[in-house]
Parts: structure tokens; C-alpha cells; sequence
């Protein structure tokens, strides 16, 4: 049996400091690049649990878009760019209907779709008439509607009001008679849209006309 060694006589495990400072660079490049990637996970995760709750908010659809044709839309009371609140009664004349087109500044789908809202909208004769719905505020949407002489933009803050209507995306367009009531299935996408608005006979059934449609 060996006896026991002193302190002094027990092995010294020794690292060099030139050792440890060539590896500090490379530890100190791990631990950043491992703090931004939690932090890209960790924002992430936060748009998703946003993007969540917005959807719990809004809820599912109570019924298919081409179920609802005929019915009247859900009213909406929504600011426009110089903030007055403009409600769904205001944008019908009686004489013709409107067109609720559902946009996003983030969109680039939706910027071919503007040039086509101003002309509608300065031509006495389109039936139905455009209406840019904007998601997000005033300031997103300003240079848009200068730029192509969009006269009327309604803000609206969240998906619920075009989820309601059927829309879930942008560009989305969603047809009403002139008493307010869903005429036709929702256009979805920038092919569909622009196809109906550039359409050589952008004319609008009336209600009587539903019935034969759906």
C-alpha cells in the first residue's frame, strides 16, 4: 500500500496562458452567434403568438363566402386618411354598388391593382366602385393614393372585418350590390382582382339577379 503524498507531491494540471487566450476569440464568436440566434427565435416566436391571437380574435367563418350571396355585408365604421369615420351606408348612392378592395402596404401583389382603383374611382360611370381598404395607418397608405389618385381609403386595424366578408389575404376584393348586399364570391389574389377590374363589362347585377347566380 503507497502511502499518501503531500500537496506538494500531488501532479499539477497547468494551462498555459497563451492556451487560453488563443481560444477566447472563438468562444467569444460562439456565444454571440448563439445570442442572436435566441434572439431571432424568441422575435419570432413573438409575431407568431401575435399572429395567433389575431386569428383566435377574429374566429372562423360562419359560413362559406358563396353561402352568404345575397346577404347584406356587416356594417364597419372606419377612419379614412384625414380621419373622419366613413360607415358601409356612406359608400352606397343607391345607384351603384362598390367594390371593397383589401390591401397591405407590405403587398407588393397589390401595387399593379392601384393604378386601376384611382381611374375607377374618377370615372363617373364604374359600377361597381372601388374603395381601397389599407391595413395599417394613415401614413402607410398617403404616398399610395397621391401617387395614383386614389380619392377614398379606409383604414381598417385587423383581419377581422375582411375575414368576415371571406377574404383571407391580400389582394382581395369583395363585391357588394348598390343596397349593400354580397353580390358574388370574393376575388382573391392579383390575377383574379385586376381580371375584374379591367373587365370590358364592369357592370353589376342587381339583387334580383342573385338569385340566378349562386
Amino acid at each position: 500500500m503507497e502511502p499518501l503524498r503531500s500537496v506538494a507531491q500531488l501532479p499539477v494540471l497547468s494551462v498555459s496562458s497563451a492556451g487560453v487566450w488563443r481560444w477566447l476569440p472563438t468562444i467569444a464568436v460562439a456565444v454571440a452567434l448563439n445570442g442572436a440566434f435566441m434572439f431571432q427565435l424568441l422575435r419570432q416566436n413573438g409575431r407568431l403568438w401575435k399572429e395567433l391571437d389575431a386569428l383566435r380574435a377574429a374566429g372562423p367563418p360562419s359560413e362559406t363566402a358563396a353561402g352568404r350571396i345575397g346577404q347584406l355585408a356587416p356594417g364597419f365604421a372606419l377612419p379614412d386618411l384625414d380621419g373622419e369615420i366613413v360607415e358601409l351606408d356612406d359608400l352606397l348612392d343607391g345607384d351603384r354598388g362598390v367594390a371593397l378592395l383589401f390591401s397591405d402596404p407590405r403587398c407588393e401583389a397589390c401595387a399593379d391593382l392601384y393604378p386601376l382603383v384611382g381611374g375607377l374611382q374618377r370615372d363617373p360611370a364604374a359600377d361597381p366602385r372601388p374603395v381601397l381598404f389599407g391595413l395599417g395607418v394613415a401614413e402607410d397608405h398617403r404616398a399610395t393614393a397621391a401617387e395614383h389618385g386614389i380619392e377614398r381609403v379606409l383604414l381598417h386595424p385587423d383581419s377581422r372585418l375582411p375575414r368576415e366578408l371571406g377574404v383571407g389575404g391580400t389582394p382581395g376584393l369583395v363585391v357588394l350590390d348598390r343596397d349593400g348586399r354580397l353580390a358574388r364570391e370574393p376575388m382573391l389574389g392579383p390575377d383574379a382582382v385586376s381580371a375584374f377590374l379591367t373587365g370590358a363589362n364592369f357592370s353589376h347585377p342587381t339583387h334580383a339577379d342573385l338569385e340566378v347566380m349562386r
